[in-house]
């Protein structure tokens, strides 16, 4: 285990009939980095992760991006943040706010469980957050640079709406030049949001 290394890298012409003739004054040289893999980096396998609103238990994986290369065991704390999504009411991680997660030296990934619940509300697309970060206090500690430590977890609602007349039956009297028939969201939850149709007798 070593701290990162690193070095220049220089352009140069080394033809001298070339050389009069190519500029390198301004973009001649680069650094180079060696990072120390024996370091163990730990995130999140997708940034994103998409579920039905449906009573069922999902999962998001936390992997070891750089591979077995150690032979520790390394704690992991996993918390959820509410977005428009709020736990115990659309999503359960578990008891407590962080879930903490041991990762050993001949495992390659952990699943992080919670389950999304199902209401008769319809919400289109719902949201929360789900981090990982060390133990506090605690030896050895994983490197994060470079991955995924937070991801998003989008709740798709696809109950369908039931649109439809409010009345089966609306009598006028063939005079009355027109008039408005109420449409409405019959289900899941009734409530009126569809703008009057005018109908026009003649």
């Amino acid at each position: 285990d070593e701290a990162d290394e690193g070095f220049v890298i220089l352009l140069e012409a080394v033809d001298p009939a070339v050389a009069p003739f190519v500029d390198l004054s301004t973009h001649n040289t680069t650094l180079g980095r060696i990072y120390d893999n024996d370091k163990l980096l730990i995130g999140f396998q997708q940034a994103q992760y998409e579920f039905p609103e449906t009573n069922e238990t999902h999962e998001a994986v936390i992997i070891k991006v750089n591979g077995t290369i150690t032979e520790q065991t390394y704690l992991i704390d996993v918390s959820a943040r509410d977005g428009s999504a709020l736990n115990q009411l659309d999503y359960i991680i578990g008891e407590g706010d962080i879930q903490r997660f041991i990762i050993h030296p001949n495992q390659q990934s952990i699943q992080f469980r919670f389950e999304i619940l199902e209401d008769s509300v319809v919400e289109y697309v719902e949201s929360f957050t789900i981090s990982l970060e060390n133990a506090p206090e605690v030896e050895p500690r994983f490197e994060t640079q470079g991955t995924i430590t937070t991801t998003r977890i989008n709740i798709t609602d696809r109950t369908p709406f039931v649109i439809g007349f409010k009345q089966n039956l609306t009598t006028v009297p063939e005079d009355v030049g027109s008039f408005d028939i109420s449409v409405a969201i019959l289900s899941p939850d009734p409530v009126t949001v569809v703008p009057d149709v005018t109908f026009e007798i003649f």
